[in-house]
């Protein structure tokens, strides 16, 4: 939904107070996931259109993390599970880790969100549930809001690839011999 011809999520990130319109919704479910006494974690279904900051809202409190895990017919989980089983079984495990926007250049996020190896089967879903929540891990949080970079200009992807069994292995290391810098 767009105001004032922005979409209207792009302001809530950047901390613009979003009066939504009223419009009809659905709720198909709401599942508590997990309760901390000041923090609740919901699983919702809800129909196309629906505002989740809204929802969020009407409960009396705001969303401080917000990830879609279905679109239509489409789940991250079963997407996750066909792509894994598209590798086929090459009795090593899968490198889940994160790619984030502009991880390469002047500004890198390189060790900044989580990255886990030799992941087998069904943990594989969850190591992707964990990189997710890397990128809202407090140092993370801190680098970020160090370089004045707001949370809407970092997107993030999570990569699953097959580990490939090496041959070999080196390193390099350049050391300036009259400075002794490295």
């Amino acid at each position: 939904m767009k105001i004032g011809g922005e979409r209207a999520y792009r302001r809530a990130r950047r901390g613009v107070e979003v009066e939504m319109p009223l419009r009809r919704s659905t709720v198909h479910a709401l599942d508590v996931i997990a309760y901390t006494g000041d923090s609740v974690t919901l699983d919702l279904r809800v129909s196309s259109g629906t505002y989740i900051r809204a929802v969020a809202d009407a409960l009396g409190g705001h969303c401080r993390t917000l990830r879609r895990t279905e679109v239509g017919p489409f789940a991250v989980v079963d997407a996750i599970t066909s792509a894994l089983a598209s590798l086929g079984d090459s009795g090593e495990g899968v490198a889940v880790r994160s790619s984030a926007a502009g991880e390469d250049s002047e500004i890198s996020f390189a060790g900044q969100f989580e990255s886990f190896l030799n992941v087998r089967g069904p943990d594989v879903v969850e190591a992707w549930k964990k990189v997710v929540r890397s990128r809202f891990a407090p140092r993370a949080v801190f680098y970020r809001r160090a370089l004045g970079i707001a949370e809407v200009d970092t997107p993030m992807s999570v990569l699953v690839q097959r580990m490939v069994r090496p041959r070999s292995s080196g390193g390099r290391h350049e050391r300036n011999l009259q400075s002794h810098e490295c």
